[in-house]
């Protein structure tokens, strides 16, 4: 089931990683958590593989689809995320892109 965030006017959307784990392969096809402009729309991006804690993304739009797909064969920490939305001219924390995977 996919989490959908939505903001009534165009704003910038925030996420920050407290700890993510998921198992790590080539362009995510086994577990990803990924990012879409609405629940269907244009892909953002899946990612997979361990990231360090602190800022990950951040968009301007209106919504977003967060959908974490898994083939369960090996399981990881997982993942947990904060977010907020505010004016869309707030400076995007950490330049806007994910870091780098860890693994």
């Amino acid at each position: 089931m996919p989490w959908h965030l939505k903001s009534k006017i165009f704003s910038r959307f925030n996420f920050w990683i407290n700890f993510f784990d998921v198992q790590a392969t080539d362009s995510c096809v086994a577990d990803s958590l990924t990012f879409r402009l609405g629940l269907t729309g244009d892909l953002v991006g899946s990612y997979c593989g361990g990231y360090p804690q602190g800022p990950f993304l951040s968009f301007t739009g209106v919504d977003y689809g967060i959908m974490f797909k898994t083939d369960g064969l090996f399981e990881g920490r997982g993942f947990n995320l904060t977010w907020e939305v505010l004016a869309s001219d707030t400076v995007a924390p950490g330049g806007g892109t994910p870091p780098p995977p860890t693994r």
